[in-house]
């Protein structure tokens, strides 16, 4: 999603990165996740980064079309927070930073 809200479609290599200053608890599963995916269908294949408001992270991964959402738990940190989420041909990584600067591997 672009800073003004709207989904940016991209093609070849690529990266989001956010800074999450605060979440807020709203429900237990409330989080911040940035995301590629195949398309908009909500069984598409996806890659994702995730903060949870618990504190816990995670990198979230469906590799086809109405597959399981496999995770893989990234342990717990504390906001503020840099997530990054990279695509590199056909490799994904999802990253932490508390200063946008030194990144650790998530999951």
């Amino acid at each position: 999603m672009a800073p003004d809200g709207h989904l940016v479609a991209v093609t070849g290599d690529a990266q989001i990165v956010a800074r999450v200053t605060s979440l807020q608890q709203s429900h237990p599963p409330a989080k911040a996740v940035l995301t590629f995916r195949a398309s908009l269908d909500p069984t598409a294949p996806n890659v994702a980064v995730v903060f949870q408001a618990a504190g816990n992270t995670a990198f979230q991964h469906r590799p086809k079309a109405g597959a399981n959402t496999a995770v893989r738990e990234g342990g717990a940190t504390e906001l503020p927070l840099y997530l990054k989420l990279a695509r590199r041909g056909n490799t994904f990584t999802a990253s932490l930073s508390s200063d946008g600067e030194v990144w650790a591997s998530v999951g």
